[in-house]
């Protein structure tokens, strides 16, 4: 599941939280998060809807789990995002070119685009069109 909304991002990451450290309450949550249990259940209630730079990516962190920067319309830290109307256009044509086969062979073989198969084909697809591809794991 991808979080949508404030709300669904902290209940996912506060269920990933329990299972990682057992019977963990909301209050261990918020201890963990460095933000207070109030504004924990205002953000799990839906009753806040905006969070600042600084502290949205301190809980990204420790979340390990960026979509919050996402779902508030940052950037992510250490991302450059760049248009792809500002590239030149042989590379625009070749990006769009490795897109577009990649959509297709995921949508048909109904792969998750973030799985392990989907990051493997990514970069295999990628790398057929000339861009070199580095995936940062996180896992291990």
């Amino acid at each position: 599941m991808t979080a949508k909304t404030l709300r669904e991002y902290f209940e996912k990451n506060w269920l990933l939280y329990q299972v990682h450290q057992g019977r963990a309450t909301q209050d261990d949550y918020a201890i963990y998060l460095g933000i207070s249990h109030s504004y924990l259940t205002q953000l799990m209630n839906g009753n806040k809807n905006n969070i600042g730079k600084k502290t949205a990516y301190r809980i990204c962190e420790k979340n390990e789990d960026y979509t919050l920067c996402d779902i508030l319309g940052y950037s992510r830290p250490g991302i450059q995002v760049v248009s792809v109307d500002s590239l030149p256009s042989d590379i625009r044509d070749k990006l769009v070119s490795a897109l577009t086969e990649l959509d297709s062979i995921i949508r048909t073989r109904e792969i998750q685009p973030d799985s392990p198969e989907g990051v493997a084909l990514s970069t295999s697809v990628l790398q057929k069109f000339g861009f070199n591809i580095t995936v940062n794991d996180k896992s291990g």
